[in-house]
């Protein structure tokens, strides 16, 4: 999953810093009312949350397959509830990173923007945790797959609507 992961945020990554971007100068450009590298971090941040809670959930979907392959992933090896906890926490990990750019859009006055960040991404992944706590089966975890593919999607449109809205 951490493979995963990495391979997801080093394109972007990559794609960054081949544009020059300096990671370093991030607080000090928000400072001076240019937030387009705080949100590139946060971006950053929001697709390694979002693949490592995807992932979980993908391999609580597959545990049948998994275990009859003998692969030991986390929820054959420590149980479904460790795997579950395991997902909330980077499901979590996600809302802080939503809520902080819903603060940041807050101060710079775009209520427009704030209300997208609710609305079509935090929303559905409060969804999801929801979806993934009752869930019980492959078609359940299915389910809570889905939902996370759409708030990386809607996650994307954000970024892109960010980036129209500093011009």
């Amino acid at each position: 999953n951490v493979v995963v992961a990495l391979c997801c945020t080093a394109v972007p990554s990559l794609s960054l810093l081949a544009i020059g971007w300096n990671p370093f100068h991030i607080l000090l450009s928000f400072k001076n009312g240019q937030p387009q590298e705080l949100v590139a971090l946060g971006f950053l941040l929001f697709s390694w949350t979002t693949t490592m809670y995807r992932e979980g959930v993908k391999d609580l979907e597959d545990m049948a397959g998994d275990r009859a392959s003998g692969l030991r992933t986390l929820p054959i090896a420590a149980g479904r509830r460790v795997a579950v906890g395991q997902a909330l926490i980077w499901g979590l990990l996600t809302l802080i990173l939503l809520q902080a750019a819903g603060q940041m859009e807050w101060a710079r006055q775009k209520t427009a923007l704030v209300i997208f960040i609710q609305a079509a991404v935090t929303a559905p992944q409060v969804w999801s945790m929801v979806l993934l706590i009752r869930s019980r089966d492959q078609m359940g975890y299915r389910k809570v797959s889905l939902v996370s593919k759409l708030v990386m999607v809607t996650g994307l449109m954000y970024l892109g609507l960010a980036a129209f809205a500093t011009i």
